[in-house]
């Protein structure tokens, strides 16, 4: 008896443990929910729809009134679905800034509320830049209601955003960077910015004058400078220049060139001038009959004249008969021009299929190698190219007139591609009575240029190099040691059956 009665006990104490531990449970979980609940209604957050500031009749729209810190720049008035200057009605508006603008004159959705504002609040508003704000804009209907949103400093977060608010709401928001934007027009910045279209693939002369000198033309075999010396320059570092050239930006209009007084905007003079002259050419184009008709488009210029500095990022500009600030980023490569870095420093950079002749006269001994070269056509008269879809060529070579190996040729003219220019020297000029140690003459195919490199003794380590008589470089005195062999001189020629010698060359 004694044994089945604390049986009967343990049961009911187990019974009532599990019971115990679920009520325990459920009493957390509660808990739980409870205070979450209680997190959720604390937190000063509105609905997405509450964040919509005002929804207006955009056809109401009379005027846009827009200050800054307070002071008055300038109204647009709402005409046949667009806005114009108040006291210059022909004056052209951008129409992304006129759409931004109408945009809010409808609505306004806040970012994100920051703070519920009492009514009667002695909070001061400046430290968010709303008293005075930055930016305001009042916005005025013909029902005779108004809205007058204000836009203050920047919040110190990652993404840019910017305290807000609107008179009669008793709230503190963030908007976003184009509405700081669209508020923050002048005149100036409202007026459209033409881009000049610069297609370097046209251009053949580039000039640079006012307070430097540069003058360059596009020649068959590259660039050329003309001022302030005749030498050849780099085809990679005027290729950066042309894209630079290509990409040139205005930062914003400032007036008409006949407005303004352009001497106090170092403009008259200009403090520098840059003008690109775009070679003659023709262009097709269907008529109105669907007809390919091709007419030709004579050489032209376009000048850009700069001025003072106007703050850290602008300065002033004038293109055409009008007045811009340039950006300086856009223009960082003509503020600091120098021609120096676009001169061409390793001189034997022509292709080979280019030439038509190399001459070669060192110790009083002259080689002339004679080239010609030959596009490989496949068996569907298509040309052979490379990886790179570049042309192959079968070039054939002679040293008076003698053939010679052309692969042997060919890798002893990219040999001398080493000939570089290693240290920059003042300008000396090519006299008679200079004792060159080598001169090598490259001439184009059809002869249509002539480019001589010649190389004179100057210290014990270094030599002049003179490209086209004028020396702007020195180069190391041990670069003739590791140039390979002339070609000829490896090269075994049957009298009687001289070898076919071709090489492959892009």
């Amino acid at each position: 008896m004694q044994k089945i009665q604390k049986k009967k006990d343990r049961r009911l104490s187990v019974r009532l443990m599990m019971i115990s531990s679920i009520v325990f449970l459920l009493l957390c979980a509660g808990a739980i929910l409870l205070l979450n609940s209680r997190k959720e209604a604390e937190r000063p957050k509105k609905a997405e729809q509450d964040l919509v500031l005002y929804q207006k009749n955009p056809e109401l729209l009379s005027s846009v009134t827009l200050y800054r810190n307070g002071e008055y720049q300038l109204t647009l008035l709402h005409r046949d679905s667009t806005l114009i200057l108040e006291d210059q009605p022909d004056f052209p508006l951008r129409e992304a800034a006129v759409e931004s603008l109408l945009s809010l004159a409808q609505s306004l959705t806040a970012d994100e509320l920051i703070a519920e504002l009492p009514a009667q609040s002695a909070l001061s508003l400046a430290p968010y830049g709303l008293d005075p704000a930055e930016r305001t804009a009042v916005f005025q209907y013909n029902d005779g209601s108004s809205v007058t949103l204000r836009v203050g400093s920047l919040i110190p977060i990652e993404n840019p955003r910017y305290y807000a608010l609107i008179d009669g709401q008793n709230a503190l928001y963030s908007v976003t960077q184009d509405i700081r934007d669209a508020v923050s027009r002048t005149a100036e910045n409202l007026h459209p910015v033409v881009r000049p279209q610069i297609k370097s693939g046209l251009l053949d002369r580039i000039t640079v004058t006012g307070d430097m000198d540069f003058d360059a033309v596009l020649t068959p075999q590259g660039w050329q400078m003309l001022r302030p010396v005749s030498y050849p320059l780099s085809g990679a570092a005027m290729e950066s220049l042309l894209t630079q050239l290509e990409n040139i930006r205005f930062a914003g209009w400032i007036g008409k060139a006949d407005d303004l007084s352009l001497s106090g905007l170092g403009l008259a003079p200009a403090r520098r001038v840059l003008t690109v002259t775009f070679a003659e050419t023709i262009v097709t184009a269907p008529d109105g009959d669907g007809r390919n008709v091709s007419f030709p488009i004579p050489s032209n210029q376009l000048s850009f004249s700069l001025g003072n500095v106007r703050n850290d990022t602008s300065f002033y500009l004038m293109y055409e008969d009008q007045v811009y600030s340039g950006s300086v980023l856009s223009f960082s490569f003509l503020q600091s021009f120098s021609w120096d870095k676009y001169l061409l420093a390793a001189p034997v950079s022509l292709p080979v299929q280019s030439l038509s002749a190399v001459v070669w006269e060192e110790n009083g001994k002259k080689t002339v190698f004679d080239i010609s070269c030959t596009e490989r056509v496949l068996k569907n008269n298509e040309f052979e190219t490379d990886e790179n879809g570049q042309i192959l060529y079968d070039l054939n070579a002679s040293a008076d007139g003698q053939p010679v190996d052309a692969d042997s040729f060919v890798s002893w003219y990219l040999a001398l591609s080493g000939l570089r220019g290693t240290q920059r020297t003042e300008e000396k000029k090519w006299t008679a009575e200079t004792e060159p140690l080598l001169t090598l003459t490259l001439t184009g195919e059809d002869r249509r240029f002539e480019r001589k490199i010649t190389v004179c003794p100057y210290s014990a380590v270094q030599d002049l190099l003179f490209v086209d008589g004028v020396s702007l470089y020195l180069i190391d005195s041990s670069w003739r040691a590791s140039l390979p062999e002339l070609p000829f001189s490896s090269v075994v020629l049957h009298q009687s059956e001289p070898a076919e010698q071709d090489s492959a060359v892009p």
